[in-house]
C-alpha cells in the first residue's frame, strides 16, 4: 500500500521528541518494514504530494489547528482515498481551569480562552465526522470522542453518525530503543552523571500546566520535610511563565532541557521512581516507556491509565499533591528496581508489531467498505 500520514503539528518529525510525532514516526517505520511505501507529512510546513496516487490518507490528530486535516481530507475525498484518523483526544476544561490559575489570567484572557473552546471543539468534531475511520488508542478515548461529538446534534444528523472505529493501542519501540538500554548500550554525558543524585525521581515533558510539575515540585517537598533523599530531575522545555514561583535554587531539583529518547530513557533506567501525575494523558509516551524498562511509576487516573496499567501503577488524584506525595512514597519504597512481568506487559500488549498487525487490518477494512461504495 501507499499511505500518507499526516500531522499538524509545531513540534518536530525529523527527531521527533514530543509523543504523537514520535508515534507517526514509529508507525511509519513499521509499516515501511512491512513493505508499504509511506510519506509522513507536517501539513503545516508542506502539501501531500497527491501525485504519489496513495491508497490511504492516515491523520495523526497532533497538537496543531484542525483545519489543515480538513484540507486534505477534502482532496482525498476528491480522488476516492480513504480517510483514517486516530483520534489522539481528550477533554481538555480540567486543564483550561489549571491553565487560569497558575498563569493569573484575568477577566478578559479568560473571556478570551473560553471563545477559542469551542471553537477547537468544532474543529475536532469536523476531523472526526469527516473521516472514514476512526482510531483511537483505547475504549474509554472513544467514549470521550463519542461525548465530544454528540454535543452537536446537528453535526451528527448532517453526517449520519460517527464513523465506525478500530481500537489502535499506542505503543514503545522494544527493539531499537528500550532493548538497548535495557542491555546498558547507552551511555550519559559525564557532566549529567556529575549532577545525578543515586536516587532521583524522574518526569519528562514540557515544563507545563498539562503536565502538572508545580504539584510534583509540591509533593516531593512534603517528602523532603519527612527526610526523603531523593533529588527530582526534570526533563524537557521550560514554560516561564508556568514556574516562575518556583525557588529552583533552594530544592534539589536538577532541570535539563528536551533531550534525545536515547538518553531520557537511560534516565529512566536510572531512576529510583518515574513520576508523570499529569492532568491529562492518554497514557503518555515517556510513562508506556519507563513501564517497559520496569520502573516503579506513579501516574494520574484520569484518562485511560488504568486501561493500559491496570495493577502496575501507583495512582494518584493529579489535582491534590498530597495524592501525589502518598503514591510517590510507596514507590519509593518499593523494593523492586526492574519488573520484569511489568515490562513484559508492555512488550506483549503495547508494541509497535501488535499495532501495525491491527492498523494493517483497519487499512483493509475500509478500503473494502470504500469499494463497495459505502461512506
Amino acid at each position: 500500500m501507499k499511505i500518507a500520514i499526516v500531522l499538524s503539528t509545531l513540534g518536530a518529525v525529523v527527531r521527533a521528541v514530543s509523543g504523537s510525532e514520535r508515534a507517526a514516526v514509529g508507525l511509519a517505520q513499521e509499516l515501511t518494514e512491512r513493505g508499504h511505501e509511506v510519506w509522513i507529512t507536517n501539513l503545516l510546513n508542506r502539501s501531500v504530494d497527491w501525485g504519489e496516487e496513495f491508497d490511504i490518507l492516515h491523520c495523526v490528530n497532533a497538537g496543531g489547528p484542525k483545519g489543515p486535516y480538513l484540507g486534505a481530507i477534502q482532496t482525498a475525498k476528491l480522488l476516492g482515498i480513504p480517510t483514517l484518523t486516530s483520534t489522539i483526544y481528550w477533554p481538555v476544561a480540567e486543564q483550561y481551569r489549571e491553565m487560569a490559575f497558575y498563569h493569573n489570567w484575568d477577566e478578559r484572557k479568560r473571556a478570551e480562552q473560553e471563545s477559542v473552546l469551542p471553537e477547537w471543539e468544532k474543529q475536532t468534531q469536523l476531523l472526526f465526522l469527516e473521516s472514514d475511520m476512526l482510531l483511537p488508542n483505547a475504549e474509554l478515548e472513544m467514549r470521550a470522542v463519542e461525548e465530544l461529538v454528540e454535543k452537536s446534534r446537528g453535526l451528527l444528523t448532517k453526517y449520519g453518525g460517527i464513523p465506525p472505529y478500530t481500537v489502535i493501542p499506542n505503543a514503545v519501540d522494544f527493539e531499537s530503543e528500550i532493548d538497548p538500554v535495557l542491555e546498558g548500550k547507552v551511555e550519559l554525558p559525564p557532566e549529567l552523571e556529575e549532577k545525578l543524585s543515586e536516587r532521583f525521581v524522574l518526569c519528562v515533558g514540557r515544563i507545563e500546566t498539562r503536565k502538572n510539575q508545580i504539584r510534583l515540585v509540591e509533593a516531593m517537598t512534603r517528602l523532603w520535610e519527612e527526610g526523603e533523599p531523593a533529588q527530582l530531575v526534570l526533563v524537557g522545555r521550560v514554560t516561564p511563565a508556568y514556574v516562575e514561583n518556583i525557588n529552583w535554587a533552594t530544592l534539589p531539583i536538577l532541570l535539563h532541557g528536551e533531550a534525545e529518547p536515547s538518553r531520557v530513557l537511560e534516565l529512566m533506567r536510572r531512576c529510583t521512581v518515574y513520576a508523570q501525575p499529569s492532568l491529562l494523558e492518554t497514557p503518555g509516551l515517556a510513562t508506556m516507556e519507563a513501564a517497559a524498562l520496569g520502573k516503579p511509576f506513579v501516574s494520574g487516573r484520569n484518562a485511560t491509565e488504568e486501561e493500559y496499567f491496570g495493577d502496575y501503577a501507583y495512582y494518584c488524584d493529579p489535582t491534590s499533591d498530597e495524592s501525589i506525595a502518598k503514591a510517590l512514597k510507596e514507590a519509593l519504597a518499593s523494593p523492586v528496581t526492574m519488573n520484569k512481568e511489568q515490562s513484559d506487559h508492555i512488550r506483549n500488549n503495547y508494541s509497535y508489531k501488535r499495532a501495525v498487525d491491527l492498523l494493517e487490518e483497519a487499512y483493509r477494512a475500509v478500503i473494502e467498505i470504500k469499494s463497495r461504495g459505502g461512506e
